[in-house]
């Protein structure tokens, strides 16, 4: 009786071996989707970075000097007497986020201080 037990009755042990042929399958079958999974991410970042590279080198200007002649100096969003609102990233800790405005104005530009700073005109 004990050498039964530790073999199994006929359909148990047929069972057993059935369920270990479907985990052996199910284990075969998710190492190939990952490796699959693996060559195609690979492939697919390939790809992506040689595209990438041809964009950089197409927006490049020419090595051998030439100047376009349609090429402008870039332009300044602001002008002068435009009106902008301030945003303040931080504003007083005892506020709650609801209640701590952060965008503040409109205010008139009164000069360019340098390509991104602005001398705003602030009321009295």
């Amino acid at each position: 009786m004990s050498s039964s037990l530790k073999r199994g009755s006929g359909s148990q042990s047929n069972a057993l071996a059935w369920r270990r042929e479907v985990n052996r399958q199910q284990e075969i079958a998710l190492s190939k989707a990952k490796q699959y999974q693996a060559t195609e991410k690979a492939r697919r970042a390939k790809e992506y970075n040689e595209a990438l590279g041809r964009q950089e080198k197409e927006s490049l200007p020419s090595l051998s000097g030439e100047v376009d002649s349609n090429e402008t100096p870039p332009r300044s969003l602001f002008a002068p007497g435009s009106r902008v609102w301030l945003y303040m990233e931080r504003v007083k800790p005892a506020l709650t986020k609801k209640l701590a405005h952060r965008w503040h104005g409109p205010f008139r530009i009164k000069k360019k201080v340098e390509e991104f700073a602005y001398e705003l005109e602030l009321p009295n």
